[in-house]
């Protein structure tokens, strides 16, 4: 009876990752085609026109560039927030883009499938949107649904983590610009009240890029450090675990 017990289990929770596995594919394809878009050049300026923003296929800043005649749109003291907002406008741009293509797909039936617990016949292009496990050896099945209902009940933690996201700051040489940035966005743009009245255009827009830079930089430093010690890494890892052990059924005879 107990071993009856025990193999009634493990198809649970093998009916459960093959579950997960589907959905995710889904999802995966669904994304694919959204972040596709994001390769399509955008760009946005503020209101008064003295700041033009280009997107990277990221969604954060490429270059921040400043008109000539920007001190007759714009009060020194208002520069940081023009930024900020013609940042905004180009993120509205590529947010009008994605709607476009999700419009222009078959969005729904990918939706529908990605909500579906039942697998259905594989595409190629599910194929190949699928993890590559070729470097994942997983432990004994047992060890992987015990690891991975711990990591669920710990679900919560994951929710703080993407309610504040890792930002990376970065200054000019200067110290009069700083930027802050997340893995997706443009959060903030501080500029010194009265710097850029006694500058250039060109040397404002240097002093911004360099503290994009330099934001982008710290972003990666940050990013890696929150990664070693994540509960979205430790998921992602059982995650894989599962994924290999699915594509091997005769584990579950060892």
């Amino acid at each position: 009876m107990a071993t009856t017990g025990v193999g009634q289990l493990t198809d649970e929770v093998v009916r459960s990752l093959q579950q997960l596995r589907w959905r995710a594919t889904n999802a995966h394809r669904l994304m694919a085609e959204i972040q596709a878009s994001s390769f399509q050049p955008v760009e946005g300026w503020d209101p008064g026109g003295a700041v033009r923003v280009k997107l990277e296929s990221d969604n954060l800043p490429e270059v921040i560039q400043v008109a000539n005649d920007w001190q007759h749109r714009l009060a020194p003291r208002d520069f940081g927030p023009a930024v900020v907002k013609a940042y905004q406008a180009a993120a509205n741009t590529r947010m009008q883009a994605w709607a476009s293509v999700l419009e222009q797909s078959d969005w729904r039936i990918h939706a529908e499938q990605a909500r579906s617990d039942a697998p259905q016949p594989a595409t190629p292009e599910a194929r190949a949107s699928e993890r590559d496990l070729r470097h994942v050896a997983p432990r004994p099945l047992g060890e992987v649904a015990e690891d991975m209902i711990s990591a669920f009940d710990n679900i919560a933690g994951i929710g703080v983590e993407l309610a504040n996201p890792v930002q990376g700051k970065g200054k000019s040489s200067t110290r009069s610009v700083t930027i802050t940035v997340t893995k997706n966005a443009l959060v903030s743009c501080e500029v010194s009240p009265q710097w850029p009245s006694r500058r250039h255009p060109a040397t404002v827009a240097q002093a911004l890029n360099e503290a994009l830079a330099n934001a982008r930089a710290d972003l990666v430093r940050a990013t890696a450090a929150a990664e070693a010690g994540g509960r979205r890494s430790q998921l992602d890892s059982l995650f894989g675990e599962a994924l290999a052990i699915l594509s091997d059924p005769q584990r579950f005879a060892d």
